[in-house]
């Protein structure tokens, strides 16, 4: 499939390239084709240079009031110390009163932003290429959701999944977890799953392979192991973190589950100067964990970021 970043290019350099992309079967053929990786090898000794881009969600602008886009951030292939950056504008089309800023939870998958409330009252599928927006039915409030949205290649529809759980009433701390999946483009309301694990996920989820992942936690929010849900049949599964997260306690805060150029990855926000992220190499994989150090904080100068996603 095309990068994200090459459509958004590709969209701009004509009115019939713009016609051919934003036609529903450009996104079918772009969605069925296989995701290739990103990276550059690299082995446990050494790595080479990651030239490649991500998507900011920045927090405020110069601290007068929130910022009306995102940032597209790219590494410069010559001077990999060298980002270079585009902003781009959510237009008049999104929902009314829309910021994503009120909103707790945001995903993205191939070049599409899903917007959603903790409370369930409202999420919405953006493409910030063509700026068209999908409004999701409500869902129904519970203590906590973790969201993950993915393409089913299978029935070629996006499918939204969420994971809520609910605490007992009887003071003693303990919790039942349910999860639900929407189809997109479809009559459907939500559904309720089956089987599913009794454990806390991050709101933060990550796509590949076909399936959603979280990170799980305890009550404590410290996290053990990473929860798989495949989209096609539907199943759940358990994935184990890198060896060093085993042998020590961490806090779930401080770490994002992503996709980065096609490989289940977990990020590591907990240095104050640079982001670590830990690549499996092959998936489900426990030996393959790759440790990278890919940027420094301070990437886009002047602007705070809630969010970052490799595009």
């Amino acid at each position: 499939m095309l990068p994200v970043r090459s459509v958004l290019r590709c969209r701009s350099v004509c009115k019939p390239w713009k016609k051919i992309i934003d036609d529903h079967q450009f996104a079918k053929l772009q969605f069925t084709r296989s995701r290739s990786s990103l990276l550059p090898s690299y082995n446990n000794v050494g790595y080479k240079p990651i030239v490649t881009s991500f998507l900011f969600l920045p927090c405020y602008t110069n601290g007068y009031g929130y910022d009306d886009g995102f940032y597209i951030v790219e590494q410069d292939k010559e001077n990999t110390n060298t980002f270079n950056t585009a902003k781009i504008k959510f237009s008049s089309s999104c929902p009314p009163n829309f910021s994503y800023h009120c909103y707790d939870q945001l995903l993205y998958v191939d070049g599409f932003l899903c917007f959603c409330l903790v409370d369930g009252f409202l999420s919405c599928l953006c493409n910030p290429a063509t700026q068209d927006w999908v409004n999701f039915t409500s869902f129904k409030p519970s203590t906590q959701l973790g969201f993950g949205l993915d393409f089913d290649h299978i029935n070629t529809k996006f499918k939204l999944a969420a994971i809520s759980y609910y605490y007992y009433s009887d003071g003693s701390g303990g919790y039942t977890t349910n999860a639900q999946v929407f189809t997109v483009g479809s009559n459907s309301s939500w559904r309720d799953l089956k089987n599913v694990p009794q454990v806390m996920c991050s709101n933060f989820s990550a796509t590949v392979q076909g399936s959603i992942h979280w990170l799980t936690h305890n009550n404590d929010m410290l996290s053990s192991h990473i929860l798989s849900f495949d989209l096609a049949s539907e199943n759940f599964s358990f994935i184990v973190l890198p060896k060093c997260y085993l042998e020590e306690e961490f806090l779930l805060e401080e770490f994002h589950i992503i996709n980065f150029g096609g490989d289940l990855s977990v990020v590591d926000f907990s240095n104050n100067d640079r982001v670590e992220v830990w690549v499996m190499k092959e998936y489900s994989g426990k030996e393959s964990w790759t440790k990278l150090t890919v940027m420094r904080k301070d990437v886009v100068t002047g602007v705070e970021y809630i969010q970052l996603f490799p595009i």
